[in-house]
């Protein structure tokens, strides 16, 4: 995995009524987007740290950072 910048590779999503009918909508994998190759948040790491948080979703990678937490991470499935 490279970490050379900041280059959107897809886009995910939550149900937001009881009427939807994927709990999740994601972008379809593709030659550069892999859900199970992709850490949210990676970009952010500097090249050399010790610790990083592994989290279970975006939101909490967004949660995690604004308390203060360093280098939290996601996995996309």
């Amino acid at each position: 995995m490279s970490n050379d910048g900041a280059h959107v590779i897809g886009f995910g999503g939550r149900k937001t009524t009881p009427d939807d009918r994927a709990k999740y909508i994601n972008s379809p994998a593709s030659a550069i987007y892999k859900k199970s190759e992709s850490l949210y948040g990676y970009h952010l790491i500097p090249d050399r740290v010790e610790t990083i948080y592994l989290c279970e979703g975006y939101i909490d990678v967004l949660s995690m950072d604004a308390k203060g937490f360093a280098y939290p991470v996601a996995s996309l499935g």
